[in-house]
């Protein structure tokens, strides 16, 4: 869910797209992958220890937190160090 958050507030903020236009990309994104997945006392946990651990921000630290509980082995990212590596997950900047 806070990739769809943030994906919404760059598209208000930096890009300054008008509401109907996020909600049509949101629906995009939507349909094309699988369902968000809910953020539990379990994924909270992990994140506060991912953000101890690595120093992630505690919003970075929740997606790595659900990447994780997801089974990923990759988080696109242009915001994390690209090719570091936490655990099985590695993290890529899909724009180098």
């Amino acid at each position: 869910m806070q990739v769809l958050n943030e994906f919404a507030n760059v598209l208000r903020k930096k890009l300054a797209r008008g509401w109907a236009e996020i909600a049509e990309a949101l629906d995009d994104v939507r349909a094309t992958l699988d369902p968000p997945r809910p953020v539990t006392i379990v994924t909270h946990s992990t994140a506060v220890t991912l953000a101890q651990e690595h120093g992630f921000s505690f919003f970075d630290a929740l997606i790595v937190a659900a990447t994780i509980e997801a089974g990923c082995d990759t988080l696109l990212t242009e915001d994390m160090r690209a090719g570091r590596r936490i655990g099985g997950l590695r993290l890529v900047n899909p724009f180098t």
